[in-house]
């Protein structure tokens, strides 16, 4: 029997008794923002592996902060997808999932908090989002505050995002 995760922040675990298994981090996966204002997206454009790859320390930082996850504003319908289609030659079914959206707003709120903390250097020491890593510090920086600026923006239009994971 393999066991299966896909993706792992959705909890979805699936035994088999034939193939293989995949990845229980998002190592090579990314993050793309997307916006809608309910007919078209845009976005998409532009990868933010940091801000995947340090999500658990964004999302420790969040709850310090009080303020929600940065991974609640994830939507894995796009890897889903992925694993279903993987998964069809050992006969798992995987339903489909419905792509989630949410509003710009709290997200911009989110990601200002997280992006004033780390520029203010109140981030926790001893965390990999201190400033000893200046190397991929600057990074999530500059991804932080691509996403802040477009969120803002789709904020003052009433529209609606989404932090698409894609593999």
């Amino acid at each position: 029997m393999s066991t299966i995760v896909c993706p792992p922040h959705r909890g979805f675990t699936k035994s088999v008794d034939r193939g293989k298994v995949f990845r229980e981090s998002l190592m090579s996966d990314t993050i793309w923002l997307e916006i809608s204002g309910g007919i078209e997206k845009t976005g998409g454009d532009r990868d933010n592996s940091m801000m995947l790859k340090l999500c658990a320390d964004l999302d420790a930082l969040a709850d310090k902060l009080g303020v929600p996850k940065l991974s609640s504003f994830f939507d894995d319908s796009a890897l889903v997808d992925e694993y279903a289609e993987e998964l069809e030659d050992v006969d798992v079914d995987i339903p489909p999932a419905d792509p989630v959206w949410f509003d710009a707003g709290a997200g911009s709120q989110v990601v200002g908090a997280l992006l004033s903390a780390l520029r203010d250097g109140s981030a926790e020491r001893g965390t990999k989002l201190d400033a000893s890593r200046a190397d991929w510090r600057a990074m999530l920086l500059e991804e932080l505050e691509y996403c802040h600026g477009a969120l803002k923006e789709a904020a003052q239009r009433s529209q609606r995002f989404r932090f698409l994971v894609v593999p």
